[in-house]
């Protein structure tokens, strides 16, 4: 068993922890409340794994410079704690004081929530508003036809939005920040008609941030994404100070397109900015 998705935060996690003289992620989280830094990995597995991997889940989850748990689905004797989910759907823990009664969905429940998107993919709508109070004009965002796509093609650029965040650029970036700036492309991606740097700031850095660290961020994002041509970034502003993208897009504000994968074909599900064709 193999596990490697966790390790470059654990790294992190024993480096902050040695550089300021901390014996643990809880004495982290108390003098240096990071939320990026500290925030806990979870690792779920199905089934009970053998006796050697359980010594080595048990040696990492162990390590008070580590915010990782384990969760196995089954009876592992050396757990700290079981919880038991009963055939109605309650999960019961006493010394947490945990009973809950969760919502199940079942398969055909399921399958019908994704018959509205295939509906929609087939229909070829932008899935934009058609009530009589909707704006009048085009949606920002192009009609993708997700059967035109070629989704083994690269990109120069590729964000993947559902499930585990990611972003693909042409330049450089310092590993240590990339937490960081996927955040903050993943959010200028979303808002294709730019967003004000002050709503910017409070989106990625809700407890306050100066002007220099925020404008540092994006050029160290715009570095990363690489340009629309040469010299010319993708992130511009504005006359009233919003950020906006340079067409051909291929920068921060770039339109997100793509095919959401909801039936059987093979391929990443992913968003990509848009770039020159």
């Amino acid at each position: 068993m193999t596990h490697t998705s966790s390790a470059p935060k654990r790294r992190r996690q024993h480096s902050a922890c040695a550089a300021n003289g901390y014996d643990s992620v809880r004495t982290g989280r108390l003098l240096d409340p990071d939320p990026r830094l500290w925030a806990p990995e979870f690792i779920v597995l199905s089934g009970v794994p053998s006796a050697a991997d359980v010594s080595r889940l048990a040696a990492v989850a162990a390590d008070p410079r580590n915010a990782i748990g384990v969760v196995v689905v089954g009876d592992v004797v050396s757990a700290q704690v079981r919880m038991v989910a009963s055939s109605e759907g309650r999960l019961w823990c006493g010394p947490l004081g945990i009973d809950v009664v969760g919502h199940r969905v079942t398969k055909e429940t399921y399958r019908d929530a994704l018959s509205v998107f295939d509906a929609e993919i087939r229909k070829g709508g932008d899935g934009g508003p058609t009530g009589p109070d909707a704006p009048a004009g085009g949606s920002a965002l192009p009609i993708i036809d997700p059967d035109a796509l070629d989704v083994t093609a690269r990109t120069p650029v590729e964000i993947t939005t559902l499930g585990h965040l990611s972003v693909t650029g042409r330049g450089e970036i310092d590993e240590a920040r990339r937490d960081l700036l996927t955040e903050l492309v993943v959010y200028l991606a979303l808002h294709p008609d730019g967003t004000h740097p002050n709503v910017l700031s409070a989106a990625i850095w809700p407890r306050g941030v100066s002007d220099e660290v925020r404008d540092s961020a994006l050029a160290s994002a715009a570095n990363w994404l690489g340009t629309t041509r040469p010299a010319s970034p993708g992130w511009r502003s504005t006359a009233r100070g919003a950020g906006g993208s340079t067409p051909p897009v291929s920068g921060l504000t770039g339109t997100c397109s793509g095919p959401w994968r909801t039936g059987p074909r093979p391929g990443p599900t992913r968003s990509v900015i848009s770039s020159s064709r």
